[in-house]
């Protein structure tokens, strides 16, 4: 996405441009704080066509949590890929 000091516009445009260029993969995160710019992008798109992958933070992992996050993520029915979203800095020292 241009810039990551872009307003949400550019941002909104920028996905759909590459949307309409033929991207068909778009990832983000919770981390990113980029899941409400995606759901906008996409919202007038057939999303059987778009596939999507996101990351929660390694916080909501419980049951409860992990579905809270993705819920309010993206707000997306189908088409998406969950990970954990970790640095691993705690595991590599």
């Amino acid at each position: 996405m241009p810039g990551v000091y872009s307003n949400k516009k550019t941002k909104i445009n920028a996905i759909k441009t590459g949307l309409e260029n033929g991207i068909n993969l778009i990832d983000t995160a919770e981390f990113y704080h980029t899941e409400g710019i995606v759901s906008e992008a996409v919202k007038n798109f057939k999303r059987d066509e778009i596939f999507i992958s996101t990351k929660v933070l390694p916080t909501h992992l419980s049951p409860k949590s992990l579905e809270r996050a993705l819920k309010r993520s993206l707000k997306i029915k189908y088409g998406l890929c969950g990970f954990i979203h970790n640095t691993f800095s705690k595991l590599c020292g």
